[in-house]
């Protein structure tokens, strides 16, 4: 009840009684706990609240009682406490609180900063303090060093850091050291930005001088190169700056896709007519192809016909569609006309060949089963071809169907009976009188057998007479025949007395004694005769010719033995020729050829011929053969003695060519001595052909004769070569002295010359005694003006080569002026081809080095690659240098600021020449050596190498003077 009527004294109207009732609470005690808790959350003063949260141990609580809380006081001394509680916990600041820290007031920061004593948490609120008058402050007047730094660290503007350096100067050396490097990283940060505001106001500078530039092959590479100095230089760009780069790059990229899609437009027109042309193409390919099958294939039937049209319709449409787009060329629209036309008219010619095949095929077998005709005739038939064939034209390039080949052997075999039938008819026209007087001559004579064939000559001519002139001689051919057979009558009659005349004689032969070859002449005679008479008298004809056939066949019985006997010895003749052949066959099989003696087959060789001629008479047939394989075993002998002789008569040919060659040798008693040598190998040299065997000697001694001759002209030669020699030696020293006074700009060439010239003089043989110190001395005398001529060309080029080193050097400097001002937008007008090359040669080494310093300028500048600021201050040095060492070379003084440089390279000077004794160059081959080296330097600053050019020049011309 009395604990009802009195108050717990943490809920006592006064703070202080309040304070001291939470110290007395329990925190181990769950309800006094949450007493102390509530206390922190509501209570009405900011002290007690402050107490109750100091008196909270758990991380968690006290930090949601921080955020909960409004007065920053409070707040500042919970995060104080809560940071203590925290540093003997060794957890150091936590997350959440630095996120409390970033929250509070100026105000907040600034309380805690002046009163804490924690050093991480004051650094902690400094953080959060962007006011430079209170950083100021703050790293000047606070007590802990680790703020007034954290402080120091914080300022940013430069009035401010001078202002802390002068007042920690002396004082507080952390802060001063931060504040001067802070101070002097500022300024050097300041330098860059402006330089780089420099560079960016350069780079929109060439940026838009490019976007005004028409486009070229380099304007991408430039573009590129501009965009990547942007993308390294951007985030120092200002809005402004930035809006000029964006819209001069627009208008640079703008070019570009102009030209792109330009170039697009033109590869995509371009695509299309090359599309078209393929098309095209293959259109006509796939004609062509199906004129090659077609060509290939036997015959086009009419089957064939529709895919045929088809396949015309379709690439006739291709090739109309595809020229639709782009219009052919002459040649390609001749091509398709062409192979489409021949299609056209094989599908034409197929279809009138199945309509007239088979009028062709009469026609022509009509004509081929002619083997002869009159020209009327022929003129029928060859309008019946014509007919047949029609107006049907077969393409040439296609195989012709079997009636069409049959058609065209007709007309080959018409040509060949027309060409007949028109010499047959010249022939007639040209003969048919003379046969008719001829014939009208025989009659009269009584000449039945000729008159019968001129009788049936004529009938064959008027055949092929022309009607309107075979009309005129048919009366006389009648005629003729009229009389012709009146005279084959009367032949009869006549004919009959003279047959029984013969076959007396022949009776009469019969048991004749006479010669059987006499005999059989007789015999042979009459039966000649017999033949030249015409037909005896109807009837009695065949009687007669029985009576003489008898009487010959007995007549002739005695001949049969003499003819016999005779085929005996040509029996006999043949078996010895056999024997023959036999014999030489086994020799030229049986023999050692590879040691032959060739004189006993050359007997052998004549023996067999011999031999041969002495078996005759031979049966004619059987000879025949046996004749046959005689001439082939002495061809096998022949041809191997050919050999041998070929051979041989090689030797002796060498031998001729070895005494010819003596004519020439210039010791003639060794060509004496040697054509002897050879006389005794010609005897030693085996047969050659009897044809060759004169010949060769004869040309053998004419040689050995000339070889002999030699010794009657030698003197003479001998008198005429020093005279010869002392001609050809003046014109030695004529042609040395026109040397020293032509042309001597080819230095090496001259020389060449001269070295030739002198070497033909020291060639010649003697001189006449009389005239050969003169000459001597006056070859002496044109040398010397030669070598005192060539050294004056020689300085002559060499100083000339020298010009011309400065002048392609003065090539290479503008180049690599164009290059450092490229930057500037000016464009890259290409390389002076015509300019650098020249005829003119360069000093020594110096044409490698120039060259390669001329190709890496043009790489440079194609590639719009700078020189880095590095490398042209290593040039320069070494143009300096160069110009110290010209001065020292030359004995002229160089300016004060150079006299320490100079001793050091006299002295450089100095060791190199004690450690290199005989290598070092002295005098004017080490200022041209100079001349080289500095023609070969690379980009320099143009201001370097004016100053240093005028006063490496300036010593030069010194020297010169």
């Amino acid at each position: 009840m009395f604990k009802k009527l009195f108050k717990p004294k943490w809920q006592s109207a006064k703070p202080q009684v309040r304070i001291q009732a939470l110290k007395n609470l329990n925190v181990s005690d769950e309800n006094d706990f949450h007493i102390i808790e509530l206390m922190a959350k509501g209570d009405v003063e900011n002290d007690v609240r402050l107490a109750a949260m100091k008196r909270i141990p758990q991380r968690e609580k006290l930090l949601t009682l921080i955020k909960q809380e409004k007065d920053s006081g409070v707040r500042f001394a919970a995060i104080e406490h809560l940071i203590s509680v925290l540093s003997e916990k060794g957890t150091g600041i936590d997350p959440v609180v630095r996120d409390m820290v970033g929250e509070l007031d100026s105000h907040a920061l600034a309380a805690i900063v002046e009163q804490t004593q924690n050093a991480d948490l004051g650094c902690l609120a400094l953080a959060s303090i962007r006011d430079e008058g209170i950083l100021e402050s703050h790293a000047v007047k606070l007590p802990l060093a680790q703020m007034r730094q954290a402080a120091a660290e914080r300022l940013q503007t430069e009035d401010v850091l001078e202002r802390v350096i002068k007042a920690s100067k002396g004082k507080d050396k952390s802060v001063w050291r931060i504040c001067k490097e802070k101070l002097n990283a500022l300024r050097e940060e300041q330098q860059q930005e402006a330089s780089i505001e420099q560079q960016l106001v350069e780079l929109c500078h060439n940026l838009e001088t490019l976007s005004r530039l028409p486009y070229d092959n380099l304007y991408g590479p430039k573009l590129e190169h501009l965009q990547k100095q942007w993308q390294r230089m951007q985030h120092h760009a200002d809005n402004e700056t930035v809006q000029r780069f964006n819209r001069a790059y627009s208008l640079c990229k703008a070019t570009i896709d102009d030209i792109h899609n330009e170039q697009d437009r033109l590869a995509e027109e371009t695509k299309r007519q090359r599309e078209a042309l393929q098309e095209r193409m293959a259109a006509c390919e796939q004609l062509e192809e199906a004129v090659r099958q077609l060509s290939s294939i036997a015959v086009l039937q009419p089957g064939d016909i529709p895919a045929l049209q088809a396949l015309l319709n379709t690439q006739k449409t291709r090739w109309e569609e595809a020229a639709a787009v782009v219009e052919p060329a002459a040649d390609e629209r001749k091509r398709f006309s062409r192979i489409h036309g021949l299609l056209q008219r094989a599908l034409d010619a197929v279809r009138r060949l199945s309509e007239r095949e088979e009028r062709i095929r009469e026609a022509a077998t009509a004509v081929l089963d002619l083997q002869e005709a009159t020209m009327a005739t022929l003129q029928k038939k060859q309008k019946e071809l014509e007919k047949a064939l029609g107006e049907l034209k077969w393409p040439e390039e296609l195989a012709w169907p079997e009636s069409l080949k049959l058609h065209q052997q007709a007309l080959d075999h018409f040509s060949r009976l027309q060409t007949k039938a028109k010499a047959m008819e010249d022939e007639a026209i040209n003969n048919i009188r003379s046969i008719f007087n001829e014939l009208a001559s025989e009659i009269e004579q009584g000449h039945l057998k000729p008159a019968n064939r001129l009788l049936k000559e004529a009938s064959q001519l008027v055949k092929h007479l022309p009607m309107k002139v075979a009309s005129g001689h048919q009366k006389k051919l009648r005629e003729l025949t009229v009389q012709v057979n009146e005279l084959r009558d009367w032949q009869g009659f006549v004919a009959t007395p003279k047959k029984e005349e013969l076959i007396v004689e022949m009776e009469a032969l019969i048991e004749t004694e006479m010669d059987p070859q006499a005999l059989s002449n007789k015999i042979r005679r009459l039966q000649d005769e017999w033949r030249s008479l015409g037909e005896a008298d109807k009837g009695r004809n065949k009687e007669l010719w029985e009576r003489f056939s008898a009487a010959a066949d007995k007549a002739y019985e005695p001949c049969r033995g003499y003819f016999d006997k005779l085929s005996e010895v040509r029996q006999a003749n043949l078996e010895k020729r056999i024997n023959v052949c036999d014999q030489l066959e086994a020799y030229l099989q049986q023999y050692d050829w590879d040691s032959a003696d060739w004189k006993a087959v050359n007997e052998v060789y004549e023996t067999a011929k011999n031999e041969w001629r002495q078996y005759t008479p031979v049966e004619r047939k059987e000879g025949k053969k046996i004749q046959d394989r005689f001439n082939g075993l002495l061809d096998q002998l022949r041809d191997r003695l050919h050999g041998e002789f070929e051979n041989n008569k090689a030797k002796r040919e060498k031998l001729i060519e070895a005494v010819d060659a003596l004519v020439e040798l210039e010791n003639l008693g060794e060509a004496i001595e040697q054509a002897k040598a050879l006389q005794r190998e010609w005897r030693e040299v085996g047969m050659v052909s009897r044809r060759d065997d004169a010949r060769l000697w004869k040309r053998f001694r004419a040689a050995c004769d000339k070889v002999f001759e030699r010794r009657d002209q030698k003197r003479e030669e001998f008198q005429k070569e020093r005279e010869q020699n002392l001609v050809h030696a003046e014109h030695l020293c004529e042609q040395i002295e026109q040397l020293a006074e032509g042309d001597l700009s080819d230095v090496a060439g001259v020389r060449q010359e001269f070295r030739q010239l002198k070497q033909r003089f020291q060639e010649l043989g003697n001189l006449p005694r009389e005239q050969q110190d003169a000459i001597k001395a006056r070859y002496l005398n044109v040398c010397e003006q030669f070598e005192a001529a060539i050294r004056t060309a020689e300085s002559a080029l060499h100083k000339q080569a020298f010009r011309e080193l400065w002048r392609r050097a003065a090539i290479c400097d503008e180049l690599e002026d164009t290059l450092l001002n490229s930057g500037q937008g000016e464009p890259f007008a290409g390389a002076p081809e015509a300019e650098w090359n020249s005829e003119q040669n360069l000093p020594g080494e110096a044409e490698a080095l120039l060259q390669s310093r001329y190709e890496a300028v043009l790489s440079a500048l194609q590639s719009a690659s700078q020189p880095s600021p590095e490398e042209l201050e290593a040039n320069g040095e070494r143009l300096h240098e160069l110009c110290l060492k010209l001065e020292i070379a030359a004995g002229v003084d160089s300016p004060a600021e150079d006299q320490q440089k100079r001793m050091a390279l006299q002295i450089n000077r100095l060791n190199d020449g004690l450690t290199h004794r005989g290598e070092a160059l002295t005098g004017a081959r080490l200022m041209e050596q100079m001349q080289v080296e500095w023609a070969a330097i690379g980009p320099v600053r143009s201001l370097d190498r004016e100053r240093y050019g005028k006063r490496f020049k300036a010593v030069l011309a010194q020297v010169e003077g």
